[in-house]
């Protein structure tokens, strides 16, 4: 059986003219995607939805839903004949089983991805976690000894990173060291971040991770990440009484019914990621923001403006290996110049 589809745009809109043109655009989108990501220019790979979704495993949730949705849309315009009726059950569970995903999260033990219930407790924390290691980075400088690095060092076992310490000798940089606290930091957070925010980390770690700025927009973008996480118990107490669902009610039980409960369930999902990117500052701004609120917080403590200066330099530019020195925000803002949330 092979799943071929010359024109996914022209059979889609034959199955489902009512489909408005940039739906479909979308889904055709989503499944060009999909088949880069298996080299190939038939659809066959469909056939087997593990190795699908295990393509599909470091994307954000909801990129995840887009395609899972783009792939049923297709496999539904091409089932003429019934013969995808399996596969059609099988990527329904999965697209369901997506969602649970989300509220519940998956995995266990060093494999667990929380969900957004659990990463709205876990928030606090590692907002606490981060401030720590920025604090730790704001306060080292170039110039240091083995104390700075055995501090660096019971940072990592006090939150538990796993990080292997024979990396740092004594003879490494002590940005060396800070780039492994904070990619530890990052990774025990992913789902929090946004595809766009987590291709913007590996960017920054292949261009200036060993960098002091750098290692400071990692940090950003992980904060940022958390506090949008720590608004989730008040958005979803809001929906529920929007919605007039009792108080005590799970995000993946609100229905009378499963078929209710699933519509209910990617309604409050749908919301959520719209008042994100409503409410909720790009990266650029973001940083923009701090680094305003940095300056004030240097100057209410009476800092002359050469030390100002010295200090923004310090925390916000970087060298890269030409020798350039460079600012950070103008590095960033090529690629957050719109809101995002997906």
């Amino acid at each position: 059986m092979t799943i071929d589809s010359k024109n996914p745009s022209d059979e889609i809109s034959k199955a489902r003219p009512s489909l408005k043109t940039n739906t479909i655009k979308q889904y055709t989108t989503n499944l060009n995607k999909l088949k880069k990501m298996f080299d190939t220019d038939n659809y066959d790979f469909l056939k087997k939805s593990k190795d699908v979704m295990n393509k599909l495993s470091d994307l954000h949730y909801l990129s995840q839903r887009n395609i899972l949705n783009a792939v049923i849309v297709l496999l539904m315009a091409l089932n003429d004949d019934k013969k995808y009726d399996e596969l059609l059950e099988e990527y329904g569970k999965l697209r369901v089983q997506n969602l649970f995903n989300f509220y519940d999260g998956s995995g266990s033990g060093a494999n667990r991805q929380p969900g957004i219930s659990e990463k709205a407790v876990k928030a606090s924390g590692d907002l606490s976690k981060i401030g720590t290691i920025r604090s730790f980075l704001n306060n080292a400088d170039t110039g240091f000894g083995q104390s700075t690095i055995n501090a660096g060092k019971k940072l990592l076992n006090r939150f538990g990173f796993d990080f292997d310490e024979t990396q740092i000798g004594l003879g490494d940089s002590l940005e060396a060291l800070t780039s492994g606290m904070v990619l530890q930091s990052v990774s025990q957070m992913k789902g929090a971040l946004s595809d766009r925010e987590l291709g913007f980390l590996q960017s920054m770690q292949a261009n200036i991770g060993n960098t002091k700025a750098g290692n400071y927009l990692i940090l950003l973008t992980a904060e940022k990440g958390l506090k949008k996480n720590l608004k989730w118990n008040e958005f979803f107490k809001d929906f529920k009484e929007k919605e007039e669902i009792p108080e005590g009610t799970s995000p993946t039980a609100m229905g009378s019914n499963t078929q209710e409960s699933l519509k209910l369930g990617e309604k409050l999902r749908t919301e959520w990621n719209k008042f994100l990117i409503k409410d909720e500052k790009n990266l650029y701004d973001f940083l923009v923001q701090d680094r305003k609120d940095f300056v004030k917080d240097l100057r209410g403590k009476g800092f002359e403006p050469d030390a100002i200066r010295k200090a923004v330099k310090q925390q916000y530019f970087f060298t890269d290996s030409d020798g350039k020195e460079t600012d950070a925000l103008q590095f960033i803002k090529p690629m957050f110049t719109s809101r995002f949330g997906n």
